[in-house]
């Protein structure tokens, strides 16, 4: 009889135990739900996040290389505007040069033709000195 107590005690022990570990691996197997739940939640909340960081990000590198694009061609037409401004001038400085060297050119034929100052000069005191000569002599 004591064996069959003890057996009986055993087997009840052993139900129990089965038991409560079926019930811890129940609890637990619900835990580890919830968990992965909750971390695919974290999860995804944590993507949209990231995901709408990105979308300013690239809203703002977007807006920025519209005004750096804006600026270039901003830099362009005055690039242009500065090289037809330059040509235009070097246009008026040759022909103001080349006017300056017609007129040095003229001038020079024109001095060929005159007499010089100098030898005016000298001629005329000459004559005038021999004017006095004849009145005084």
């Amino acid at each position: 009889a004591m064996l069959t107590e003890a057996e009986l005690r055993a087997a009840s022990l052993t139900g129990d135990a089965e038991s409560r570990a079926q019930t811890l691996i129940q609890g637990a197997e619900l835990r580890a739900g919830t968990t992965i739940i909750d971390a695919d939640l974290r999860a995804d909340a944590t993507l949209n996040d990231a995901q709408g960081r990105v979308d300013v990000m690239l809203q703002k590198a977007h807006a920025r290389l519209d005004e750096i694009d804006h600026a270039v061609t901003e830099m362009r037409l005055r690039k242009r505007d500065v090289e037809s401004t330059l040509e235009q001038s070097i246009a008026s400085l040759t022909y103001a040069l080349e006017f300056v060297r017609t007129q040095d050119a003229r001038e020079d034929k024109v001095r060929m033709l005159r007499p010089r100052l100098n030898d005016v000069a000298v001629d005329v005191p000459r004559a005038h000195a021999s004017g006095e000569a004849r009145l005084l002599g």
